[in-house]
């Protein structure tokens, strides 16, 4: 059963990515595949395509043929891009044979097969026949007085004697098999041409064999090589880096880069040049250009280091102590008011749809975005054993509302938590249908396993007379049967149906949501909390994430705890919770009635 759903899942992967990297293509028979990288940026995991900038290319034309993201949000497949590509600093100048990250699409994690180890191979587009691709793409043409094939297709697949002329006449002797000489052609005479716009599909360059030569018939099932080598780390470029280094881990923590090998010199005007030896004052470029240089009190040359500051720009000296620990460190850092990491606020926060969330850390680093229309947050707080990190869940959540969780091991900064392993063995999520009161309440009750059964018949006395009616029987995990009434009984009535010993819940037209959860939690005495909080890390609230959630929280014993949210939950929440063995329940919009 496993292998099987696995199969069905890869399936509908498969459709999906089809659809957005082929687009109206048919269906064939056998598979192309293709390589694309996987990137970490602010939440998301990135699917890309390690593209090779080719000749009388420039960025805007590959933008704007690639991808789903770039398709709906521009500015902001352009802001990943940037952010993906940091050393392209200017995205209007690139070279032939540079390659770039272009990003396709927003990925939920686990989403695709080997998505963790940074590259995924897809199989993106199926093919049978070359024609019927090539017929797809093509239109009728008839020869003017002029015409030449070399000329039409120059116009195009661009200029005689390039890879992509070559590409353009292969196509074009497969669309007009009946042409024996290309160079002889006549006025009138009606021809095939295939449309330059075959270029900006993504299956294009597999039509080609490695020569530049149409593949035949019997090859279109060979999969493509795939050595796209996996993304450098994140802190790759940190060359320098010592895992242990208390000023490393800081550089880490910053997202800077540590330098502390070799030597600056400083020429002046009388005696020899200052010597400032990186090994001794190790320092730490940020990412605004600003320097900051560590002195340890006890050094001779620490007085000299005054003068620099007035004489290099951006520099700021940090004094620290000998065998200082990361979080000395990190303290000396933020002491210095004139440090570039702004303000101190005690915490962020922000609401997204109701959930109520607010970071709180020892150190928080305000940073503006390079066109200055919002600020992200860098999260810094000390933790003394792995147990206490942040999950990556939340990490992810939080990163896509631009706060930065960065959880620094007492001997190790990391970026990213370690992904959860402790997937509890409880139902992903429910959703209860808002359709009608009724259904709504047989399904909330069926969800918390409950017994309920709608239109039930019932038989009491009232007025010296046995009264038949029918009712909806809830059935406790206590043995307590209690009826759930929606305004069908009334008066006298109830009071006779409780002389039985049955109790009754009554639901009215008038009440919110809210308002009927509380009813129906009341009646079957189950202990709850409404709206609860929680912490997102297994440590103190003093430097902790804070989770609000319109809704309830139910303990019941025996039972998983299950959170009753009223408002919709992201899904990186949901999987927080079902890795602590909470089932989720949504239950709609907050104050919204059923």
């Amino acid at each position: 059963m496993i292998a099987s759903g696995f199969r069905l899942k890869a399936g509908l992967l498969f459709l999906t990515l089809c659809v957005w990297l082929a687009g109206s293509l048919p269906a064939y028979g056998a598979l192309l595949y293709k390589s694309y990288v996987v990137r970490y940026d602010r939440g998301w995991d990135i699917l890309c395509d390690p593209y090779v900038v080719q000749k009388n290319e420039w960025v805007y034309k590959i933008f704007r043929q690639k991808g789903e993201i770039s398709q709906q949000d521009f500015q902001e497949f352009l802001e990943i891009f940037k952010r993906l590509n940091p050393t392209l600093r200017n995205v209007d100048r690139i070279r032939p044979g540079q390659q770039i990250f272009i990003p396709l699409k927003k990925l939920e994690q686990e989403s695709l097969p080997g998505q963790s180890s940074g590259v995924v191979t897809i199989p993106f587009v199926t093919i049978s026949k070359i024609n019927e691709i090539l017929e797809a793409y093509s239109k009728p043409y008839r020869v003017i007085r002029g015409d030449w094939v070399s000329t039409l297709v120059v116009k195009r697949f661009g200029p005689y004697g390039t890879p992509s002329y070559d590409q353009g006449l292969e196509l074009f002797k497969a669309l007009n098999p009946d042409i024996d000489n290309l160079d002889l052609i006549h006025t009138g005479q009606m021809l095939t041409l295939p449309d330059g716009a075959l270029r900006n599909q993504p299956w294009y360059q597999s039509l080609f064999d490695p020569s530049g030569r149409l593949r035949d018939e019997d090859d279109m099932g060979l999969p493509l090589p795939t050595g796209v080598a996996a993304p450098p780390d994140a802190q790759a470029g940190h060359s320098q880096y010592q895992p242990g280094d208390p000023i490393a881990e800081t550089a880490m923590a910053l997202d800077g880069k540590l330098l502390n090998r070799g030597v600056f010199f400083f020429p002046q005007k009388n005696g020899p040049a200052l010597e400032l030896d990186l090994s001794q004052f190790p320092m730490i470029e940020l990412q605004d250009g600003t320097r900051l240089l560590f002195a340890r009190p006890d050094n001779a040359q620490a007085a000299d280091l005054t003068m620099l500051q007035s004489r290099w720009k951006n520099v700021k000296v940090i004094s620290v102590p000998p065998q200082a620990s990361v979080e000395k460190v990190l303290e000396s850092v933020f002491a210095n008011d004139e440090t570039p990491a702004g303000t101190k606020p005690e915490r962020v926060s922000f609401s997204d749809n109701g959930v109520n969330v607010a970071v709180q850390a020892q150190w928080i680093k305000t940073k503006e975005s390079s066109d200055k229309a919002k600020s992200r947050h860098v999260c810094i707080t000390i933790i003394k054993n792995e147990n206490a990190r942040t999950p990556e869940t939340i990490s992810r959540y939080l990163d896509q509302h631009d706060i930065i969780i960065k959880d620094v091991l007492q001997s190790q900064a990391v970026e990213a938590p370690l992904p959860e392993t402790n997937r509890a063995a409880v139902e992903d999520v429910i959703l209860l249908s808002l359709i009608s009161r009724k259904r709504f309440v047989k399904d909330f009750f069926e969800a918390i396993g409950y017994v309920y059964a709608p239109n039930v018949s019932i038989s009491f006395p009232y007025a010296g007379i046995q009264v038949n009616a029918l009712s909806n029987l809830l059935s406790t995990s206590d043995g307590r049967q209690i009826l759930v009434d929606f305004e069908d009984l009334y008066g006298d009535a109830i009071a006779s149906i409780e002389k039985t010993g049955l109790e009754i819940i009554q639901i009215k037209g008038d009440d919110s949501l809210s308002a009927v959860l509380g009813k129906l939690l009341d009646g079957i005495r189950v202990s709850y909390t409404i709206d609860p909080t929680f912490l997102a890390a297994k440590r103190p609230a003093d430097y902790n994430t804070f989770i609000n959630i319109k809704g309830f929280m139910l303990a019941e014993e025996g039972k998983p705890k299950t959170l009753l949210a009223a408002v919709p939950l992201h899904r990186n929440l949901v999987r927080f919770f079902n890795a602590r063995n909470v089932k989720v329940i949504m239950t709609g919009a907050a104050g919204e009635t059923p």
